[in-house]
C-alpha cells in the first residue's frame, strides 16, 4: 500500500460498522508523536478490544503486523504535518504557533491530575535538598525551577553535566529529592543518573512527554508536558513551553499550600 493511502484507509474504517471503526476513531484522535509510541496493549485498554481485533484492523489497512502499520501510519502523519507547516504563509505564522502553544497548554493541563499534583507538592515539601537533572535546551527549564525553589528557601541545584550529576548522586544526603527533565525521555545522562538515584533509595520525579507513560513504573512520580511537538525542533518550542507551564502550576500551588506568606514577600522584593 502506498504511504499516502493509509490515513484515508483509516478514515474509511472509521465509517464502517465493525470493531475496526472503534480503533480507527481512537487512532485519528492521536498526534504523530503519540502514535509513534503506541503499543497494542494501549489500544486494547482505550478501545476495549482484543489483540486479534487489533491485528485484524492492521490487516484491513494492508499490513501483516502492528509494528509495520504503526511505522507507516506515523510516518505519514509526520509528513502531512510538516507539509502543512511549510505551507503556512508568513503573515499566518504567529497565529499558527499560538494555536500550537495553546494546544500544548490545554493538553498538559488535561493530564495533570489532582493526585499527581498533591504528590508533587508533598515530595517538594518533604525534601531537605532538591537536585535537578536536564540537558540541552531543556536545561533552562531546570534553571527556572531551581530559582523558583530557592526563593522559598529550598536548597536546590540544577545540573546539565554528567560529571556533576554523578557526583550529586554519590554525595546526596538523606531526604534528597531528584528531579529529571527530559521531554523525549531519551536524554541518556538524565535517565542514567536519575536511575542511579532511584536505585540508591532516593525519591525521583521525571518531567517528560505524555508519550513516555510506560515509564510510570520506573520512578516515584511522572509529570507530563503533552505537546504536539514536531520533528522540526529548530523553531518549535511548544514542548518546553509545556514544561514551563507545568512547573508554574505546581510551583504556585506549592506556595499557596505551604508558603502563603511568600506572596507578600515577593511583592516586597519587587523593584
Amino acid at each position: 500500500m502506498e504511504q499516502y493511502d493509509i490515513v484515508s484507509k483509516v478514515n474509511d474504517l472509521k465509517r464502517s460498522s465493525s470493531v475496526s471503526s472503534i480503533i480507527a476513531t481512537y487512532l485519528l484522535t492521536l498526534s504523530a508523536d503519540e502514535v509513534s509510541h503506541l503499543r497494542i496493549v494501549d489500544i486494547e485498554k482505550n478501545c476495549h478490544v482484543s489483540p486479534p481485533s487489533v491485528m485484524r484492523f492492521c490487516k484491513e489497512c494492508g499490513f501483516h503486523s502492528f509494528s509495520q502499520f504503526k511505522f507507516a501510519f506515523t510516518d505519514q502523519l509526520y509528513h502531512e504535518r510538516e507539509v502543512i507547516q511549510s505551507n503556512v504563509e508568513l503573515y499566518e505564522q504567529p497565529k499558527y504557533y499560538c494555536t500550537i502553544i495553546e494546544d500544548t497548554i490545554r493538553r498538559t493541563a488535561s493530564v495533570l491530575s489532582e493526585e499527581k499534583l498533591n504528590t508533587a507538592l508533598n515530595f517538594w515539601n518533604d525534601a531537605r535538598e532538591i537536585v535537578i537533572f536536564a540537558g540541552g535546551s531543556t536545561y533552562f527549564v531546570a534553571e527556572d525551577l531551581e530559582r523558583k525553589l530557592i526563593k522559598v528557601g529550598k536548597y536546590t541545584f540544577a545540573y546539565n553535566d554528567d560529571y556533576w550529576m554523578r557526583f550529586s548522586v554519590i554525595n546526596a544526603k538523606k531526604d534528597t529529592l531528584f528531579i529529571g527533565i527530559t521531554y523525549s525521555g531519551n536524554t541518556k545522562s538524565v535517565i542514567r543518573n536519575l536511575n542511579d538515584a532511584r536505585d540508591n533509595g532516593f525519591r525521583t520525579i521525571l518531567f517528560t512527554s505524555y508519550r513516555n507513560i510506560a515509564m510510570e513504573k520506573d520512578y516515584d512520580l511522572l509529570l507530563y508536558s503533552n505537546s504536539s511537538e514536531t520533528r522540526n525542533r529548530l523553531v518549535n518550542t511548544s514542548s518546553r513551553i509545556g514544561l514551563l507551564f507545568l512547573i508554574d502550576v505546581i510551583y504556585y500551588a506549592f506556595i499557596a499550600k505551604y508558603y502563603p506568606e511568600y506572596f507578600e514577600r515577593y511583592n516586597e522584593l519587587r523593584v
